[in-house]
């Protein structure tokens, strides 16, 4: 049974699709409104947490 490998973005380009800044991301990691995974030093959010996020944010 063949399964979807989840995608991942960097904070680059999650400040670019939500229009804000790369700090405004890294705050929201940290205050943990933002689910992200570290990858050695790298950080990633799936695209799952991000709408998930994006539906919280909605209201």
């Amino acid at each position: 049974m063949p399964t979807n490998p989840e995608t991942f973005f960097t904070v680059k380009q999650i400040s670019a699709a939500l229009a804000v800044s790369a700090r405004s991301v890294r705050r929201w990691i940290q205050s943990k409104e933002l689910v992200a995974h570290r990858l050695g030093r790298s950080v990633r959010i799936a695209e799952s947490d991000l709408e998930a996020f994006r539906k919280r944010r909605r209201g």
